[in-house]
């Protein structure tokens, strides 16, 4: 019967021994998985940092995009608006080039009535001064 307590008391031993090994596993286990927990836990707060980082970058990137776009719609309404005045200014150069046109055309004809009108002067001065030398030879 001793021999069956010291055999009992032996294995007891023994699972004792193994029931503090596992425990201690355990507890390494145990450790080391709060430690992972751990790093996942700065590893998703540095990841909603990143995000969050990100997130104000795309905002303000938004923000330049809509401004680009306030300006080229401004430019665009420039464009149009110096188009518009181009062809009021191309239409105005094309009326003052035809009315010089006119009035070259009426320069050419006063000139051509000027020159009548001297050649009628000129016939009336010597219908005059024959008028006058055949009152001075009546005189006479």
């Amino acid at each position: 019967m001793a021999d069956e307590v010291r055999a009992l008391a032996q294995r007891t031993q023994e699972s004792t021994a193994q029931i503090q090994t596992v425990i201690s596993e355990i507890q390494n286990s145990t450790i080391q998985a709060v430690k992972a927990m751990e790093t996942g836990t700065d590893l998703s707060s540095e990841c909603v940092e990143t995000a969050s980082r990100a997130g104000e970058a795309i905002q303000r990137t938004q923000s330049l995009v809509n401004d680009i776009t306030d300006r080229n719609h401004q430019i665009a309404a420039a464009v149009e608006e110096q188009a518009a005045v181009s062809q009021e200014m191309s239409a105005n150069v094309q009326s003052i080039s035809d009315v010089s046109k006119s009035n070259v055309g009426l320069a050419g004809e006063s000139v051509a009535e000027t020159s009548r009108l001297v050649d009628l002067l000129e016939e009336q001065r010597s219908l005059v001064s024959q008028f006058k030398n055949r009152k001075n030879a009546q005189v006479k």
